[in-house]
């Protein structure tokens, strides 16, 4: 299987808002109807989020269904978590969880967007030695962010 997108598509009643927070954030339209919007980071277009209205007449049943609005996180990687920490604090955003520094190699912050999802901004940093040997074998050095730390534990497997 080669694979060319995987993005989460989220089914909720706060369509409006949930436009208008991401827009925000500064995320583009890919496509912006009255029951979907899919959005993409200018930046990096592979980075997709899609957001849709529940109970569509025309979508099969297991398309129908609104999120509850527990249990996802979207972990968003950022070179500089500080200056973006700022930067939306400065534009209004609500501070969930503080600018903080974690064991396991990550300092970061969250924000939660109308419907409940949290977005934990982070930038990776070097971890605790408890927390390092589960990103690595032991003499291969750390990767420089999370992303490469995954994908070096997904390489034998990806062949």
């Amino acid at each position: 299987m080669r694979m060319s997108s995987l993005h989460p598509i989220i089914t909720t009643d706060r369509f409006a808002e949930t436009k208008t927070f991401y827009r925000a954030l500064q995320f583009t339209y890919a496509f912006e109807g009255e029951w979907y919007v899919h959005l993409v980071w200018p930046a990096n277009p592979t980075l997709q989020l899609a957001f849709m209205r529940p109970g569509q007449a025309n979508q099969h049943p297991l398309f129908r269904s609104r999120f509850d609005g527990k249990g996802l996180f979207l972990g968003v990687e950022v070179a500089e978590v500080d200056s973006v920490h700022d930067d939306l604090l400065r534009r209004g955003f609500e501070i969930e969880i503080a600018l903080r520094d974690e064991p396991w190699g990550q300092r970061h912050f969250a924000i939660q967007d109308p419907n409940g999802i949290v977005l934990d901004f982070y930038t990776a940093t070097e971890p605790t030695a408890d927390y390092a040997a589960q990103y690595r074998d032991p003499g291969k050095p750390l990767a420089k962010s999370a992303a490469e730390r995954v994908l070096a534990l997904a390489e034998p497997a990806l062949g």
